[in-house]
């Protein structure tokens, strides 16, 4: 206990994080019972709970009120969107199906989407880590959880974001500034409004790049290679950690050779390291290879200058979305405040930062935007925004120092923005509990006799979200007739039609 509390708090907090993907991961993988998956939650939670609030309260107290308010607006402007229509439905299906069959594959009964076969056994399309945390909060607080999990998630990458600002800064303490910029940003409270893998995915690459920093300037190489870890479970959330894995490698290497150490102690931490990345790439594309194979695909097609997405007509649509963005602009005015920092350009820590993250500018070239979702720059939303939010906060105190005036009026046009659009944001809000509430009610008051069709309405609203959510259809699976298709077949044929 003595050498656990030996190690920095914002540290724990951030191993605290990776556990939670990495012990539902041997929970499921082993096919352990619920129960204990269940039972880690409950510990998990008292234990994160209590370092983050002494943390926050012995840290950061200067941040505690935009944190809680955030918190209540994330509360509020949650949206419970569950049809399958949309990756975020998708990561919360998927979390269900792990809780429900206890492991990453069950036996190939009825189609689903967003379910892969794999040799005649099905599993999750997307890749498993999101799913994971998902699961571990809904386990033990049902829907609830949801909110739950990306709140804690939200607030850990603000931690891990605020120690690196001082890193960088050389402070003891960091402006309420940041907590302004990063928290109440539209974006960022957009993105942990729904269920998207970004949400985790931030966390955990800002926690390992603080990491990274601190163990450079404590000259501790169990932190450096603590980042590189952190990197390669990052891989079980997102693709990009692939290529987080090349950079933060890199950095290693050069960071090994400039950290005095003994050779048995970087040959020990070398061992872990290969024993993980062995362990989370090997898993990783055995439940999720499909997935991982198709993004690499499309990513060809990102480079690929002659494909009919990368024409110039196609390239100058998608930075005109760009400039159509609110967000864009709550981006570019911090973009310039880091500009505008002579600082910046001296610092030796921002190099290493830019370099870790060099993988990212891919989205520079190609933002990859969904078009119906312009200005949300999900994109942008795990690596850039935040990047330009930190040193930004940086430029911001610095230039203005001194004419407490003029950075008053900035500051307070720039929150009103802010307000403004999370204001939008929770107006939007979308909360489909209650129609599904409805639904079950309705089957479970029906004596629906064998062989009775239920049909799901196009391709994409299939099986295993109507038995998830209707526990009567799951009961009565073997006798129910499941068909997908669309509402004028319906007519034809008779039936109940189910819209998920």
């Amino acid at each position: 206990m003595n050498i656990f509390h030996h190690i920095p708090a914002v540290v724990r907090i951030y191993i605290g994080l990776l556990c939670s993907l990495l012990i539902p991961y041997i929970i499921l993988l082993l096919r352990l019972p619920i129960l204990f998956l269940q039972l880690f939650a409950v510990i998990w939670l008292l234990i994160m709970l209590k370092e983050i609030i002494s943390y926050i309260r012995k840290t950061i107290p200067q941040h505690i009120p935009i944190i809680i308010g955030m918190i209540i607006f994330l509360t509020i402007g949650f949206s419970f969107y569950f049809k399958l229509d949309r990756d975020y439905a998708a990561y919360i299906s998927n979390a269900y199906y792990l809780i429900q069959n206890g492991g990453f594959f069950a036996e190939a009964i009825y189609p689903e989407r967003l379910l892969s076969i794999v040799n005649g056994v099905y599993t999750p399309s997307f890749l498993i880590g999101y799913s994971l945390y998902l699961a571990v909060f809904v386990s033990i607080l049902g829907n609830w959880g949801l909110i739950v999990a990306n709140s804690m998630a939200l607030i850990i990458g603000f931690i891990c974001i605020e120690q690196l600002y001082r890193l960088i800064t050389k402070t003891d303490k960091s402006p309420r500034l940041l907590s302004i910029f990063f928290l109440a940003n539209p974006v960022i409270y957009w993105l942990y409004s729904y269920t998207y893998s970004e949400a985790l995915f931030l966390p955990i690459i800002w926690g390992a790049i603080m990491s990274f920093i601190l163990g450079l300037q404590s000259k501790h190489i169990g932190l450096i290679f603590l980042a590189f870890w952190g990197i390669i479970i990052s891989f079980m959330v997102r693709v990009e950690g692939l290529g987080l894995i090349l950079t933060f490698g890199t950095a290693l290497v050069a960071a090994c050779m400039l950290i005095p150490s003994h050779w048995k102690q970087k040959t020990v931490y070398s061992a872990i390291s290969i024993v993980i990345l062995i362990g989370i790439l090997g898993g990783t594309l055995v439940v999720s290879g499909e997935y991982i194979l198709a993004q690499f695909q499309d990513a060809s097609r990102t480079i690929d200058l002659q494909d009919k997405d990368n024409t110039l007509s196609d390239t100058k649509e998608r930075f005109q979305l760009l400039l159509l963005s609110f967000g864009t602009y709550l981006v570019m005015i911090p973009l310039l405040w880091s500009i505008a920092n002579r600082k910046l350009y001296t610092n030796k820590y921002v190099y290493w930062i830019i370099f870790l993250l060099l993988p990212f500018t891919i989205y520079l070239y190609n933002p990859r935007i969904t078009r119906d979702f312009p200005w949300l720059l999900r994109r942008y939303s795990t690596a850039i925004i935040p990047l330009v939010l930190l040193f930004g906060t940086w430029g911001m105190t610095h230039i203005y120092r001194g004419k407490k005036y003029i950075s008053s009026i900035i500051i307070g046009l720039y929150i009103l923005a802010q307000i403004l659009f999370i204001g939008l944001l929770i107006r939007d809000r979308v909360d489909q509990r209650s129609y599904y509430d409805e639904l079950s009610q309705f089957f479970a008051s029906q004596e629906l006799p064998k062989d009775t069709i239920v049909y799901m309405r196009g391709d994409f609203d299939r099986v295993n979200e109507v038995t998830r959510i209707i526990p009567y259809l799951q009961a009565s699976q073997d006798e129910i007739i499941f068909r997908s298709t669309y509402l004028d077949e319906v007519f034809k044929t008779g039936g109940y039609l189910v819209d998920t």
